[in-house]
Protein backbone atom coordinates (compact mmCIF):
# COMPACT_ATOMS: atom_id res chain seq x y z
CA UNK A 1 0.00 0.00 0.00
CA UNK A 2 0.85 3.45 -0.53
CA UNK A 3 -0.38 6.84 0.35
CA UNK A 4 0.62 10.10 -1.96
CA UNK A 5 -1.12 13.22 -1.88
CA UNK A 6 -4.18 11.63 -0.35
CA UNK A 7 -4.22 9.13 -3.00
CA UNK A 8 -3.66 5.48 -1.69
CA UNK A 9 -2.79 2.91 -4.05
CA UNK A 10 -2.98 -1.21 -3.21
CA UNK A 11 -2.16 -4.04 -5.43
CA UNK A 12 -2.60 -7.50 -4.81
CA UNK A 13 -2.29 -10.76 -6.26
CA UNK A 14 -2.26 -8.33 -9.53
CA UNK A 15 -4.92 -5.98 -8.75
CA UNK A 16 -4.68 -2.97 -8.27
CA UNK A 17 -6.45 -0.40 -6.29
CA UNK A 18 -6.70 3.56 -5.82
CA UNK A 19 -8.87 5.72 -3.91
CA UNK A 20 -8.67 8.85 -4.66
CA UNK A 21 -11.52 12.00 -3.56
CA UNK A 22 -13.96 9.67 -2.84
CA UNK A 23 -13.24 7.34 -6.54
CA UNK A 24 -12.13 3.97 -5.76
CA UNK A 25 -10.65 2.54 -8.97
CA UNK A 26 -9.43 -1.39 -9.53
CA UNK A 27 -7.74 -2.38 -12.03
CA UNK A 28 -7.78 -6.96 -13.03
CA UNK A 29 -6.92 -8.63 -16.00
CA UNK A 30 -7.05 -5.36 -17.72
CA UNK A 31 -10.23 -4.36 -16.64
CA UNK A 32 -10.85 -1.00 -14.89
CA UNK A 33 -13.48 -0.37 -12.90
CA UNK A 34 -14.66 2.65 -10.79
CA UNK A 35 -17.36 4.30 -8.98
CA UNK A 36 -17.77 7.40 -8.36
CA UNK A 37 -21.66 9.18 -6.30
CA UNK A 38 -23.53 5.63 -6.93
CA UNK A 39 -22.07 5.44 -10.48
CA UNK A 40 -20.33 2.63 -11.48
CA UNK A 41 -18.18 2.06 -14.37
CA UNK A 42 -16.44 -0.56 -16.04
CA UNK A 43 -13.83 -0.53 -19.38
CA UNK A 44 -13.45 -3.96 -20.99
CA UNK A 45 -11.75 -4.85 -24.46
CA UNK A 46 -12.65 -1.04 -25.57
CA UNK A 47 -16.70 -1.68 -24.46
CA UNK A 48 -17.26 0.97 -21.60
CA UNK A 49 -20.35 0.22 -19.46
CA UNK A 50 -21.91 2.24 -16.51
CA UNK A 51 -24.91 1.52 -13.58
CA UNK A 52 -26.66 4.43 -12.81
CA UNK A 53 -30.23 4.72 -10.86
CA UNK A 54 -30.63 1.26 -12.31
CA UNK A 55 -29.99 2.13 -15.59
CA UNK A 56 -26.90 0.25 -17.51
CA UNK A 57 -25.37 1.92 -20.41
CA UNK A 58 -22.91 0.41 -22.51
CA UNK A 59 -20.91 1.46 -25.55
CA UNK A 60 -19.04 -0.98 -28.17
CA UNK A 61 -17.98 -0.13 -31.45
CA UNK A 62 -19.87 2.97 -31.62
CA UNK A 63 -23.31 1.64 -30.43
CA UNK A 64 -24.60 2.64 -27.13
CA UNK A 65 -27.21 0.59 -25.90
CA UNK A 66 -29.26 1.20 -22.46
CA UNK A 67 -31.46 -0.41 -20.46
CA UNK A 68 -34.21 1.19 -17.93
CA UNK A 69 -37.25 0.10 -16.54
CA UNK A 70 -36.68 -3.31 -18.85
CA UNK A 71 -36.59 -1.26 -22.09
CA UNK A 72 -33.49 -1.64 -24.34
CA UNK A 73 -32.58 1.37 -25.88
CA UNK A 74 -29.75 1.36 -28.64
CA UNK A 75 -28.61 4.01 -30.95
CA UNK A 76 -26.25 3.40 -33.95
CA UNK A 77 -25.41 5.47 -37.26
CA UNK A 78 -28.01 7.56 -36.57
CA UNK A 79 -30.58 4.73 -35.82
CA UNK A 80 -32.88 4.68 -32.37
CA UNK A 81 -34.31 1.19 -31.60
CA UNK A 82 -35.89 0.80 -28.12
CA UNK A 83 -37.51 -2.78 -26.95
CA UNK A 84 -40.68 -2.83 -24.20
CA UNK A 85 -42.66 -5.06 -23.53
CA UNK A 86 -42.19 -6.94 -26.44
CA UNK A 87 -42.60 -3.96 -28.89
CA UNK A 88 -39.33 -2.93 -30.68
CA UNK A 89 -39.46 0.58 -32.49
CA UNK A 90 -37.24 1.90 -34.37
CA UNK A 91 -36.82 5.77 -35.50
CA UNK A 92 -34.19 6.27 -38.72
CA UNK A 93 -33.84 9.27 -40.93
CA UNK A 94 -37.59 10.49 -39.55
CA UNK A 95 -39.57 7.44 -39.98
CA UNK A 96 -40.66 5.77 -37.37
CA UNK A 97 -41.61 1.98 -37.01
CA UNK A 98 -42.94 -0.34 -34.38
CA UNK A 99 -43.03 -4.06 -34.60
CA UNK A 100 -45.74 -5.69 -32.09
CA UNK A 101 -47.49 -8.91 -31.92
CA UNK A 102 -46.42 -9.41 -35.47
CA UNK A 103 -48.07 -6.17 -36.93
CA UNK A 104 -45.34 -3.58 -37.96
CA UNK A 105 -46.75 -0.20 -38.04
CA UNK A 106 -44.77 3.29 -39.70
CA UNK A 107 -45.02 6.74 -39.65
CA UNK A 108 -43.13 9.02 -42.66
CA UNK A 109 -44.20 12.45 -43.86
CA UNK A 110 -47.17 11.61 -41.97
CA UNK A 111 -48.46 8.62 -43.44
CA UNK A 112 -49.01 6.35 -41.36
CA UNK A 113 -48.68 2.31 -42.59
CA UNK A 114 -49.18 -0.86 -41.06
CA UNK A 115 -48.97 -4.88 -41.87
CA UNK A 116 -51.14 -6.99 -39.97
CA UNK A 117 -51.85 -10.89 -40.73
CA UNK A 118 -50.72 -9.70 -44.19
CA UNK A 119 -53.24 -6.92 -44.47
CA UNK A 120 -51.57 -3.58 -45.37
CA UNK A 121 -52.89 -0.58 -44.05
CA UNK A 122 -51.95 2.96 -44.92
CA UNK A 123 -53.79 6.39 -43.33
CA UNK A 124 -52.65 9.57 -45.18
CA UNK A 125 -54.37 12.94 -45.35
CA UNK A 126 -57.42 11.55 -43.55
CA UNK A 127 -57.25 8.78 -46.37
CA UNK A 128 -57.44 5.06 -45.16
CA UNK A 129 -56.31 2.36 -47.40
CA UNK A 130 -55.95 -0.77 -46.88
CA UNK A 131 -54.69 -4.16 -49.10
CA UNK A 132 -55.66 -7.62 -48.37
CA UNK A 133 -56.16 -10.91 -50.64
CA UNK A 134 -55.44 -8.45 -53.36
CA UNK A 135 -58.28 -6.65 -52.48
CA UNK A 136 -57.73 -2.42 -52.43
CA UNK A 137 -60.20 -1.10 -50.31
CA UNK A 138 -59.86 3.52 -49.37
CA UNK A 139 -62.47 5.07 -47.33
CA UNK A 140 -61.82 9.46 -48.39
CA UNK A 141 -65.02 11.96 -47.45
CA UNK A 142 -67.13 9.04 -45.94
CA UNK A 143 -67.07 7.64 -49.43
CA UNK A 144 -65.65 4.10 -49.28
CA UNK A 145 -63.61 2.70 -52.53
CA UNK A 146 -62.61 -0.97 -53.43
CA UNK A 147 -61.24 -3.01 -56.16
CA UNK A 148 -61.48 -6.69 -56.38
CA UNK A 149 -60.68 -8.34 -59.19
CA UNK A 150 -61.43 -5.88 -61.71
CA UNK A 151 -64.15 -4.62 -60.14
CA UNK A 152 -64.39 -1.02 -58.54
CA UNK A 153 -67.15 -0.12 -55.83
CA UNK A 154 -67.61 2.94 -54.18
CA UNK A 155 -70.39 3.81 -51.62
CA UNK A 156 -70.95 7.47 -50.73
CA UNK A 157 -74.24 8.67 -48.43
CA UNK A 158 -75.82 5.23 -49.37
CA UNK A 159 -75.48 5.59 -52.77
CA UNK A 160 -73.53 2.18 -53.74
CA UNK A 161 -71.99 1.55 -57.73
CA UNK A 162 -69.50 -0.72 -59.40
CA UNK A 163 -67.99 -0.64 -62.39
CA UNK A 164 -67.14 -4.41 -63.97
CA UNK A 165 -66.13 -4.77 -67.44
CA UNK A 166 -67.42 -1.31 -68.45
CA UNK A 167 -70.85 -1.80 -66.93
CA UNK A 168 -71.77 0.93 -63.98
CA UNK A 169 -74.06 -0.27 -62.01
CA UNK A 170 -75.59 1.79 -58.71
CA UNK A 171 -78.38 1.69 -55.84
CA UNK A 172 -79.66 4.78 -54.49
CA UNK A 173 -82.81 4.61 -52.31
CA UNK A 174 -83.69 1.30 -53.68
CA UNK A 175 -83.02 2.33 -57.02
CA UNK A 176 -81.02 0.13 -59.21
CA UNK A 177 -79.08 1.83 -62.56
CA UNK A 178 -77.10 0.38 -64.69
CA UNK A 179 -75.03 1.78 -67.88
CA UNK A 180 -73.69 -0.08 -70.66
CA UNK A 181 -72.63 0.19 -73.79
CA UNK A 182 -74.19 3.80 -73.55
CA UNK A 183 -77.68 1.66 -72.91
CA UNK A 184 -79.02 3.23 -69.45
CA UNK A 185 -81.26 1.03 -67.18
CA UNK A 186 -83.48 1.19 -63.80
CA UNK A 187 -84.74 -0.54 -61.74
CA UNK A 188 -87.48 1.66 -59.20
CA UNK A 189 -90.27 -0.28 -57.37
CA UNK A 190 -90.87 -3.21 -59.48
CA UNK A 191 -90.66 -0.91 -62.83
CA UNK A 192 -88.07 -1.41 -65.36
CA UNK A 193 -86.51 1.69 -67.39
CA UNK A 194 -84.16 1.40 -70.28
CA UNK A 195 -83.08 4.37 -72.35
CA UNK A 196 -80.93 3.22 -75.92
CA UNK A 197 -80.19 5.14 -78.58
CA UNK A 198 -82.83 8.19 -77.38
CA UNK A 199 -86.02 5.96 -76.86
CA UNK A 200 -87.14 5.18 -73.31
CA UNK A 201 -88.62 1.94 -72.44
CA UNK A 202 -90.19 1.00 -69.17
CA UNK A 203 -92.24 -2.00 -68.13
CA UNK A 204 -94.71 -1.63 -65.05
CA UNK A 205 -97.06 -4.67 -63.87
CA UNK A 206 -96.97 -6.06 -67.30
CA UNK A 207 -97.76 -2.86 -69.19
CA UNK A 208 -94.79 -1.81 -71.45
CA UNK A 209 -93.96 1.77 -73.19
CA UNK A 210 -92.10 3.43 -75.30
CA UNK A 211 -91.05 7.12 -76.13
CA UNK A 212 -89.15 7.01 -79.67
CA UNK A 213 -88.92 10.41 -81.41
CA UNK A 214 -92.61 12.03 -79.86
CA UNK A 215 -94.12 8.78 -80.17
CA UNK A 216 -95.86 6.94 -76.73
CA UNK A 217 -96.41 3.18 -77.44
CA UNK A 218 -98.06 0.92 -74.93
CA UNK A 219 -98.92 -2.77 -74.83
CA UNK A 220 -101.16 -4.15 -72.33
CA UNK A 221 -103.48 -7.24 -71.78
CA UNK A 222 -102.78 -7.37 -75.46
CA UNK A 223 -103.70 -4.13 -76.85
CA UNK A 224 -101.16 -2.52 -78.61
CA UNK A 225 -101.69 2.17 -78.13
CA UNK A 226 -99.56 4.65 -79.84
CA UNK A 227 -99.70 8.20 -79.78
CA UNK A 228 -98.25 10.26 -82.51
CA UNK A 229 -98.75 14.08 -83.24
CA UNK A 230 -101.82 13.98 -81.10
CA UNK A 231 -103.47 10.95 -83.14
CA UNK A 232 -104.78 7.91 -80.48
CA UNK A 233 -104.09 4.22 -82.18
CA UNK A 234 -105.05 1.31 -80.80
CA UNK A 235 -105.27 -2.57 -81.92
CA UNK A 236 -107.35 -5.14 -79.89
CA UNK A 237 -108.39 -8.50 -81.38
CA UNK A 238 -107.84 -7.33 -84.87
CA UNK A 239 -109.69 -4.08 -84.80
CA UNK A 240 -107.72 -0.95 -85.25
CA UNK A 241 -109.10 2.23 -83.44
CA UNK A 242 -107.71 5.64 -84.19
CA UNK A 243 -108.91 9.18 -82.42
CA UNK A 244 -107.73 12.20 -84.47
CA UNK A 245 -109.42 15.63 -84.10
CA UNK A 246 -112.54 14.42 -82.57
CA UNK A 247 -112.93 11.63 -84.92
CA UNK A 248 -113.19 8.34 -84.06
CA UNK A 249 -112.09 5.77 -86.90
CA UNK A 250 -112.54 2.36 -86.27
CA UNK A 251 -111.42 -0.63 -88.80
CA UNK A 252 -112.93 -4.35 -88.08
CA UNK A 253 -113.35 -7.30 -90.58
CA UNK A 254 -112.60 -5.11 -93.66
CA UNK A 255 -115.30 -2.47 -92.69
CA UNK A 256 -114.35 1.15 -91.47
CA UNK A 257 -116.18 2.96 -89.01
CA UNK A 258 -116.01 6.55 -88.29
CA UNK A 259 -117.94 9.37 -86.44
CA UNK A 260 -117.67 12.95 -86.59
CA UNK A 261 -120.22 15.46 -85.47
CA UNK A 262 -122.51 12.33 -83.77
CA UNK A 263 -122.80 10.77 -87.71
CA UNK A 264 -122.01 7.64 -88.19
CA UNK A 265 -120.34 6.06 -91.83
CA UNK A 266 -119.34 2.85 -92.63
CA UNK A 267 -117.47 1.77 -95.74
CA UNK A 268 -117.75 -1.81 -96.65
CA UNK A 269 -115.07 -3.56 -98.90
CA UNK A 270 -116.71 -4.98 -102.16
Amino acid sequence: KSTESGITKSTESGITKSTESGITKSTESGITKSTESGITKSTESGITKSTESGITKSTESGITKSTESGITKSTESGITKSTESGITKSTESGITKSTESGITKSTESGITKSTESGITKSTESGITKSTESGITKSTESGITKSTESGITKSTESDISKSTESGITKSTESDITKSTESGITKSTESGITKSTESGITKSTESGITKSTESGITKSTESGITKSTESGITKSTESGITKSTESGITKSTESGITKSTESGILKLKVAY
